[in-house]
């Protein structure tokens, strides 16, 4: 397809960032450029040193759009997400992010009269880049993603500038995207219910040509090995579900040879609990590895275990591992609140879950997965709902409705 529109993008995470927003950006601007639209990414040009990297994921997204790249000098000593800890550091690191996208972004509308404008959280100073450009070019269609809510996050805390800064993207913005309803009824139920019609759901896809090909369930192999790939941080950890293994073991009901696998950066905590509830048999313990490397420890894993968030509010996060996780075609386990929305996806698929605090029905769902009693989901049917291409023309469709090309 001849490419016809040009659209801006604003995106400080991408490989080889190893992070989920990466992979998730470089996924759908990928496809939408399949669509007919040419994205340019407006993006630092070198990763902060703090970050893990994935030299081959940058090669697989290398040439699939363009990228602008700006420099930004003044790192924190921390990641992103633990320099909201430091406002000073904070503070700096985004000005000078903020400052210099600006001016990238500036000079590309003039050249090149984009269709539109799209900038991705987190982190959410890539919103404040937008809501400047929004400002000097007013009929320039502008989309602000989201995916997770921003001031109402459990994992940080709002201020009143932060507060500020969601509430002038929410108004200023063409269109907002959430990757779920339950967000959307989170975020917007702050604001003029008129700002609601402006909100659009699009889920995390999943990309077929990355994930490795299936293989039948190995017949001679021994045990049974239950993987869980990603991160875990305070308040999404596996604290109930190392009990759960453990009672079950306890009561004779683990087969022999079961590992469950914890594969992420891991915090503070976890193999202090694994010594104390006598799991080093059970429990294995390794460090974040490459994305493609991860899809294939996936693959042949017997099942695998999702870990949500347990609030005092609802939970309203969607992790875009379990797109992987329904790709690769095995099992799942979820550790997570009855009325979140990774409990509604899995139930969707027949998978067990139980809530992050319940340890008796994470032992229940758990015995469920060594007696062979789930379904092992379909990657056809999670392709068909969550495939790149399928959710990059739902992006293309937003776009398209946005209507103006800047003149």
């Amino acid at each position: 397809m001849a490419v016809t529109r040009g659209l801006i993008a604003i995106s400080y995470c991408l490989p080889p960032m190893l992070m989920p927003r990466s992979i998730q950006v470089s996924r759908l601007l990928d496809h939408t450029r399949r669509l007919g639209w040419d994205p340019v990414v407006v993006t630092p040009d070198r990763p902060p040193a703090t970050l893990t990297l994935d030299p081959v994921l940058d090669q697989h997204y290398h040439g699939r759009f363009r990228r602008a790249e700006v420099a930004v000098r003044t790192e924190p000593k921390l990641a992103w997400w633990r320099a909201l800890y430091q406002p000073w550091a904070a503070e700096r690191l985004e000005n000078a992010w903020i400052k210099a996208a600006v001016a990238r972004a500036k000079a590309l509308i003039r050249q090149e009269k984009p269709a539109a404008l799209v900038t991705f959280g987190q982190p959410w100073s890539d919103h404040l880049v937008g809501l400047a450009l929004k400002r000097r070019y007013p009929a320039l269609p502008w989309v602000a993603h989201f995916s997770d809510p921003w001031v109402d996050s459990p994992y940080h805390t709002a201020t009143p500038v932060t507060r500020k800064a969601e509430a002038d993207v929410t108004a200023a913005a063409d269109a907002l995207v959430f990757t779920n309803a339950a967000v959307v009824d989170m975020v917007m139920g702050k604001y003029p219910a008129a700002w609601r019609e402006k909100t659009h759901v699009l889920p995390h896809a999943l990309e077929p040509e990355l994930v490795p090909p299936l293989k039948p369930a190995d017949g001679e192999r021994a045990g049974f090995r239950l993987a869980h790939v990603g991160n875990l941080f305070t308040g999404r950890l596996p604290d109930q579900t190392l009990y759960a293994v453990a009672m079950l073991r306890d009561q004779g009901r683990l087969p022999p040879g079961f590992i469950l696998e914890l594969v992420a950066n891991q915090s503070t905590g976890v193999g202090r609990l694994i010594r104390e509830l006598g799991l080093r048999e059970q429990v294995r313990v390794g460090g974040a590895m490459p994305y493609g490397e991860s899809l294939r420890h996936m693959a042949s894993a017997d099942a695998l275990l999702l870990i949500d968030g347990e609030h005092s509010g609802r939970n309203v996060f969607l992790p875009s591992k379990i797109m992987d996780y329904l790709a690769v075609g095995r099992p799942i386990l979820g550790a997570t609140p009855a009325d979140s929305p990774s409990h509604q996806l899995l139930a969707d698929f027949g998978q067990p879950c139980a809530a992050p605090s319940d340890r008796q029905g994470l032992a229940d769902a758990l015995s469920r997965l060594l007696a062979d009693e789930v379904p092992t989901p379909d990657p056809r049917v999670a392709i068909e709902r969550f495939g790149a291409d399928r959710v990059a023309r739902q992006f293309c469709d937003i776009l398209d409705g946005l209507g103006s090309t800047l003149r």
